[in-house]
């Protein structure tokens, strides 16, 4: 159970997990790219490191979760340094529960209550991670806003185009406390 809320977060590996393959998180570009990776689970064969947590009300599949512990440059992207992070990859939220509040956190949507838990909840679990990490593109306001409300700042370093979609990027971190 998550804490204070009616989710139940549950690691899933491709095998373990027979709701993926109807989960729709969107229809625009974005979205399609994460619903596509999700159901047909590339991250994990891509990103052997990456994990997964689904989030569930009841019987219905609220989002997922998927991160990986990795080395970042540290306190920013233009940094020497190397810390352990919790990277985000993603945050992926079911149509069905965007942009809705929380049955038992009245003002607080689902996405929330799923990333509070990644930070409160999963990051503290491992020793040697410092902070929370992801990487956001420019565009996508929606993340960026809930990042925001949760303490995340940008790097000061600016943005960079991803090395991976090429799309103008800023990385969004969160320190964890005592950890820095």
């Amino acid at each position: 159970m998550v804490p204070n809320s009616a989710l139940v977060a549950q690691p899933v590996t491709p095998t373990s997990d027979d709701r993926r393959s109807s989960f729709d998180c969107g229809s625009d570009a974005f979205a399609l790219e994460v619903r596509d990776a999700i159901r047909r689970a590339t991250w994990f064969a891509t990103e052997p490191s990456l994990r997964a947590i689904r989030f569930d009300r009841a019987d219905d599949t609220v989002g997922y979760a998927v991160m990986a512990l990795e080395r970042w440059e540290h306190p920013t992207w233009k940094s020497q340094p190397k810390a352990v992070y919790l990277y985000l990859e993603w945050l992926a939220v079911s149509v069905h529960f965007r942009a809705i509040d929380h049955d038992a956190r009245p003002g607080e949507r689902f996405s929330d209550v799923m990333l509070r838990h990644v930070v409160e909840g999963v990051a503290p679990l491992f020793p040697h991670v410092i902070g929370v990490l992801c990487i956001v593109r420019i565009g996508n306001l929606p993340a960026i806003r809930l990042l925001r409300r949760h303490g995340f700042s940008a790097d000061e370093g600016g943005p960079f185009n991803d090395a991976r979609t090429g799309a103008p990027s800023v990385i969004y971190r969160i320190l964890l406390p005592g950890r820095a």
